[in-house]
């Protein structure tokens, strides 16, 4: 696999297609380990010379590769993720944009499946639909949201966002059904 050095830390640091970088030490190569932000970025932390500067992975990726991920056009200056998943640091994935599409990009709303003893009981559109058709409190929202997609209620009921329901279910992208009411 091809790596690349990152401009400014040439002869230390390389990266490769895939957002793995390296550091070169004296005698042997080390993957450094990329950090995930509370935001769901992907950084990472590199020094030269006792001076410690984080970094977002898009933003090396770009130093590393500006010919394939390009120039920013117009009012698309943000660096982002075509598919909106920060942990695919490919660097075909990484695109300039705009503020306004990464934002409506981002705010996809969560269809929500409601389970109870393995068996669909009854899928929602979104989050705020879950909580007001089953008089869920809206602090409870905040479970769902947080947690690994996955809240249950006192009647023995567990909701799902859909997607991570049947990833769980079927091992990641074996054919799924939806249910529709």
């Amino acid at each position: 696999m091809e790596y690349r050095w990152i401009p400014g830390y040439e002869g230390i640091y390389d990266v490769n297609k895939e957002g793995d970088i390296r550091r070169h030490c004296k005698t042997k190569k080390v993957f450094i380990k990329k950090k995930k932000k509370k935001n769901g970025e992907v950084c990472v932390i590199l020094s030269k010379n006792t001076v410690r500067t984080f970094f977002l992975i898009q933003k090396i990726m770009y130093l590393a590769y500006p010919e394939i991920i390009g120039e920013p056009k117009g009012k698309s200056k943000y660096l982002t993720f075509k598919n909106g998943m920060n942990t695919d640091t490919r660097v075909e994935n990484i695109i300039f944009d705009t503020r306004a599409n990464i934002k409506k990009r981002n705010s996809n709303k969560k269809s929500v499946i409601k389970v109870k003893n393995g068996e669909v009981v009854k899928l929602y559109k979104s989050v705020l639909e879950t909580l007001t058709e089953n008089k869920i409190h809206r602090s409870r929202m905040i479970e769902l949201l947080k947690s690994d997609g996955k809240m249950t209620d006192t009647q023995g009921h567990s909701y799902y966002y859909e997607d991570l329901y049947y990833d769980r279910r079927y091992n990641y992208g074996e054919k799924r059904t939806r249910v529709t009411e």
